[in-house]
C-alpha cells in the first residue's frame, strides 16, 4: 500500500509493484502538475579533500644528440623546443543518485609542486560513472649544453608525470513529488505521488520541504609536475654533426 514510509532502494528498483518516475510524462500529471510537481535537483558545491600523490613516472619528451669531432675546442649547442603534454582529468562518482540530470562541477584543487588548475565539466551524478577531459600543456625546451672535444653528448628532457588523486563530496538536494507506478491486483496500472520528504533512506536526510543525499568520488589528475634534463656522454662515433631525434612515447 501507499501508507508510511516508502523504501527509497525498492523504489530505484521497481520493487513491490513500484517503478519510480522523477518526470513522468507530462499527461500523466495534467492538471495534477500544481499539486503534484515533479522533482527538482539542485547540486551544492563540491568539496574537495587532501590530494594524495598515488604515483610518479618518468617519460622522455624530447632527445637529441650533440658531435664534437674537433679534439681542442669545447662545443656548445642549445635546445630550444617546444613539448607538450596530455594532462587528463578524471571524475568518478562512487555513490550517487540514478538520475539522469547533468550538473556543473567546478575543481580548483592545489596540486603538487605549485600545479593547480580550474575545471568545469559536466559531470553525471549517477553511481559508478565516469567523466574524463583532457587538457594540453605546452612547455618550452630551453637550454644550453656543454660538448667535451671528441665526445658525443645525449641531452634528454624527461617530464615527471603525477597521478594525483582528490576526494570529493557534494551535496544534492531534491524537492518535489515522486511519481510511482503501481500494479492493482487485476494488473491495471496507476500512478500514486509521494513528496521526496515521505521517502525513507539512510542516505537521505529531511531538510525543510527537501531532502538532501551526500554523493561522493574521487578526482584523478594525471599532469605533467616537472621537467629536468639528463645529459650522457658517449663513445665518439662517426655521424653527422648533429642527429635530433624524438620521443613521444613513454621509455621503459
Amino acid at each position: 500500500g501507499e501508507e508510511g514510509a516508502l523504501e527509497f532502494d525498492n523504489l530505484l528498483n521497481g520493487q513491490h509493484g513500484a517503478k519510480l518516475s522523477a518526470s513522468p510524462p507530462s499527461s500523466v500529471f495534467g492538471y495534477h502538475r500544481t499539486k503534484h510537481p515533479p522533482v527538482t535537483i539542485k547540486v551544492g558545491p563540491v568539496k574537495y579533500g587532501s590530494a594524495q600523490v598515488q604515483s610518479l613516472q618518468l617519460s622522455a619528451v624530447y632527445v637529441q644528440t650533440f658531435h664534437n669531432n674537433q679534439s681542442d675546442v669545447v662545443g656548445k649547442a642549445q635546445i630550444s623546443e617546444q613539448v607538450e603534454h596530455e594532462d587528463e582529468y578524471m571524475w568518478t562518482v562512487t555513490k550517487g543518485l540514478e538520475f539522469t540530470t547533468k550538473v556543473k562541477f567546478s575543481i580548483n584543487v592545489p596540486l603538487v609542486y605549485q600545479f593547480s588548475s580550474e575545471i568545469s565539466t559536466s559531470v553525471k551524478t549517477t553511481s559508478g560513472s565516469t567523466t574524463v577531459e583532457t587538457r594540453t600543456t605546452k612547455q618550452w625546451v630551453k637550454q644550453d649544453v656543454i660538448i667535451p672535444p671528441g665526445s658525443t653528448i645525449e641531452a634528454k628532457w624527461y617530464v615527471n608525470e603525477a597521478q594525483v588523486v582528490v576526494p570529493w563530496e557534494a551535496d544534492i538536494y531534491l524537492e518535489g513529488t515522486v511519481a510511482a507506478l503501481f500494479e492493482k491486483p487485476n494488473r491495471a496500472l496507476t500512478w500514486r505521488y509521494f513528496n521526496v520528504t515521505d521517502i525513507k533512506h539512510e542516505d537521505l536526510e529531511v531538510n525543510g520541504t527537501s531532502v538532501v543525499f551526500r554523493a561522493s568520488g574521487l578526482f584523478q589528475a594525471n599532469v605533467a609536475q616537472s621537467y629536468h634534463l639528463s645529459t650522457s656522454q658517449k663513445e665518439l662515433t662517426h655521424r653527422t654533426a648533429r642527429l635530433a631525434k624524438y620521443i613521444f612515447e613513454q621509455e621503459s
